[in-house]
């Protein structure tokens, strides 16, 4: 890919990724916790705020980059196209409802009772976790991190181990947003193993079907936090 085309798709993305993402990032930032409301007394502190736009566009960007230039390169099946999409719905849908499934069995259910506050009640904040964790995080460990690792190690199996470690490392760091002190225990462990096992599938399906059909099933499987909200 050209180096000017390259730059566009990246910045297409990451304005996209990020626009899809800064409402939920604002009350990240804002309330402290998913689960409260911005108290417009206090106000926002948009020094933090900037950080972490910032952050999140230098990371998604460079991502993108990476991903756009050497993803195809290297054997994955690259961005995809909409068509996938079109084509994969049922698999999409049944993939994505499984893994939010397991993960709600295995992990919201028992996270839930130590940390209720990270799950947000409100549905304007659960309604951009999806979009979160779909786009950011699916540019960052597929197209970006495995995709790296594999121009590092020649190996795309290392490559996807690699990218899940991280991926699963993340989440489990995750537990200080909801104010948990890490212990090893039940809840830290198998979200660990929970979310290695995920990202592997992820990456499997970014290696052979591309980075959009790995996002559809990531934003349906986060589509959970909008069905927790209802309930809670």
């Amino acid at each position: 890919m050209k180096l000017s085309r390259g730059i566009i798709y990246s910045g297409i993305f990451t304005l996209l990724a990020i626009v899809l993402a800064f409402p939920y990032i604002y009350f990240m930032v804002a309330s402290g916790s998913p689960s409260h409301i911005v108290d417009h007394n206090v106000g926002v502190p948009w020094g933090e705020l900037f950080s972490e736009i910032s952050k999140l566009i230098m990371v998604v960007f460079l991502s993108c980059m990476i991903g756009f230039f050497w993803s195809k390169k290297v054997g994955f099946a690259g961005l995809g196209n909409l068509m996938d999409l079109r084509r994969n719905w049922k698999q999409i849908l049944i993939y994505g409802a499984f893994i939010g499934f397991l993960v709600y069995i295995f992990g919201d259910r028992y996270f839930y009772k130590v940390a209720p506050g990270f799950y947000p009640a409100q549905l304007k904040v659960a309604f951009f976790i999806p979009f979160y964790a779909s786009l950011v995080e699916e540019i960052f460990a597929r197209f970006g991190t495995m995709t790296l690792f594999v121009k590092i190690f020649k190996n795309r199996h290392i490559a996807n181990i690699l990218a899940a470690l991280i991926f699963a490392v993340g989440h489990v760091n995750m537990f200080q947003v909801a104010g948990i002190i890490y212990r090893l225990n039940y809840v830290t462990v198998c979200s660990f193993i929970l979310n290695l096992c995920i990202s592997l599938f992820f990456g499997y399906i970014y290696w052979r079907k591309g980075l959009l059909t790995a996002m559809g099933i990531h934003f349906v499987a986060n589509l959970r936090y909008i069905i927790i909200a209802f309930l809670i």
